[in-house]
């Protein structure tokens, strides 16, 4: 997997020494560290990737909820407030749900959704008559939820469900959604 990320550049070697090491294998960790690696800068691919500081000099959390975390911290403000907003909702959301609950102009919203996908936070999936989106990993979701402020958390899930009571999904998907936010709303209490 690090060959695929990486290339097969001697130059490399030893940064896949280090994540192979920071990692035990878990392919998910390696993907993290590898775009934070990439948005900070270390890693520049041109053709073949390069590392641009010494390995003594990088800082590599010893979790993947810590690396999850700290690329959620290194977001735009939108691009942030979006994904933890989603975040509540679920790990999969639909962009009508996201489009009533967020206070944003419909092409900024797909805008900023884009932007996330591009940052592999999450996916566009095909759902019958609208748009679907999910988590890339329920820990990328967890990470995004955790790092929301209670108060804020408890505000956006009764966002949520008021939105949700008024949808047009069906009632197996409402109810299920909804039991799902009551859920995240009584543990977080």
């Amino acid at each position: 997997m690090l060959s695929t990320l990486l290339g097969n550049d001697e130059g490399v070697a030893p940064l896949k020494r280090l994540i192979a090491e920071k990692t035990e294998g878990d392919p998910l960790f390696m993907e993290e560290i590898y775009q934070a690696l990439i948005e900070e800068g270390v890693l520049v691919r041109n053709g073949a990737v390069r590392i641009t500081r010494p390995l003594n000099a990088l800082k590599i959390p010893t979790t993947v909820q810590a690396i999850l975390a700290a690329r959620i911290d290194r977001l735009p403000s939108e691009q942030k407030d979006l994904l933890e907003t989603v975040a509540v909702i679920g790990k999969d959301f639909r962009l009508p749900i996201v489009s009533k609950v967020v206070a944003r102009p419909q092409e900024e919203l797909e805008e900023t959704l884009a932007q996330l996908q591009l940052a592999e936070f999450i996916y566009e999936r095909p759902a019958a008559g609208d748009m679907e989106y999910r988590f890339k990993h329920q820990l990328t979701r967890e990470a995004a939820y955790n790092s929301v402020l209670v108060e804020r958390r408890k505000a956006l899930h009764e966002r949520v469900a008021q939105q949700l009571r008024s949808s047009t999904l069906t009632p197996w998907t409402t109810i299920s959604l909804i039991s799902r936010i009551t859920t995240n709303v009584a543990a977080t209490a």
